[in-house]
């Protein structure tokens, strides 16, 4: 399979044909898209599936309830409230998807970003099979309503709903920032930089709300990596995934969402072009003073850390017999 055209070519989809999605179509990609990610980061999510008419009913009404009720939007013709409803109506799937957790931030930060991957994976591997997919975290779906009916617990969260369906035409790319215009280099020699920055400049083409592009990358290489004495595992180099920290709690999950994408699309390009990468979130991630020393901002914070060692060095992914079963059920 090749990536880089996959991830690339990829398009957010917003408009559907009227098609049916097989639900098994659904599970079969989400077994692979987990099985893509890499051994021992496995992701503790279940999802929730809507793809009958009745299903797509009760959440559309989930959805507008928080709408009808606001007494802003109350005087809205019956009209313009049933666009909305068939705005979820009319596409033939909705997959939710639920993360678990954790009382301990990076736990949690670690579990997130193995959901928000695992999701790209889906996203890509679904594109393969001209199959669309719109990432949907419209705050809308933050509603007692829509959690009730998602059944959502305590230590869930709803990493967003995926809306799903075949497409008649493919959207216009929109261009990305090329890594380097985001890229700071702690190194001696830049030539070992060009192989790092050419799969970068592939992996930006990650989904992102409003085209924010909330990364920007620290690149630590030869004769420089003693900064990291105490904080990583010894490596050639590592690659330092920083991320933009808004005031705004919704769009912070969004970017940290995008981020993440953004670095399993990487981890996959380093995976096919045989570069040993290891994805790592270190204590250390979280003192402000341990990542002032790399320049991060008080506005931002480290994602994640990527070890980049020898090409020798592989990298196994899950294997489906040793992962637990898939939490997969119908709405």
């Amino acid at each position: 399979m090749e990536w880089m055209t996959l991830i690339k070519e990829r398009r957010s989809i917003r408009k559907f044909n009227p098609t049916q999605v097989d639900q098994e179509l659904v599970l079969e990609l989400l077994r692979a898209a987990r099985e893509l990610y890499p051994t021992g980061k496995t992701a503790d999510f279940r999802c929730l599936y809507a793809g009958t008419a009745d299903s797509r009913e009760r959440l559309a009404g989930c959805m507008l309830e928080p709408l009808v009720n606001n007494k802003l939007v109350k005087w809205l013709p019956e009209k313009v409230r049933d666009f909305v409803r068939r705005r979820v109506t009319d596409i033939p799937g909705h997959l939710a998807i639920i993360a678990t957790t954790d009382a301990d931030r990076r736990k949690s930060d670690m579990n997130y970003a193995a959901v928000c991957g695992t999701m790209q994976n889906f996203q890509l591997l679904a594109w393969q099979r001209q199959l669309g997919v719109l990432w949907d975290t419209e705050p809308t779906m933050q509603s007692k309503e829509v959690f009730h009916l998602l059944k959502i617990k305590p230590n869930e969260r709803l990493v967003g709903i995926f809306h799903l369906g075949y497409f008649d035409k493919t959207p216009k790319a929109r261009a990305r920032t090329r890594a380097e215009k985001k890229w700071t280099s702690l190194n001696d020699q830049p030539a070992s930089e060009v192989g790092v920055l050419e799969l970068l400049n592939a992996a930006v083409w990650a989904p992102n709300d409003g085209m924010r592009e909330p990364w920007r990358f620290i690149f630590v290489g030869s004769g420089r990596t003693d900064m990291m004495s105490g904080l990583q595992d010894q490596a050639s180099a590592y690659l330092i995934l920083v991320v933009n920290e808004d005031s705004d709690p919704h769009k912070r999950e969004e970017d940290f969402a995008a981020a993440s994408c953004l670095m399993q699309n990487f981890l996959l390009l380093a995976q096919e072009n045989k570069l040993y990468v290891r994805m790592t979130m270190n204590d250390w991630i979280y003192d402000r003073t341990g990542t002032r020393r790399f320049g991060v901002q008080q506005d931002e914070r480290i994602l994640a850390v990527l070890e980049i060692g020898d090409p020798e060095q592989t990298v196994e992914f899950v294997k489906a017999e040793s992962s637990p079963d898939l939490a997969f059920e119908l709405l």
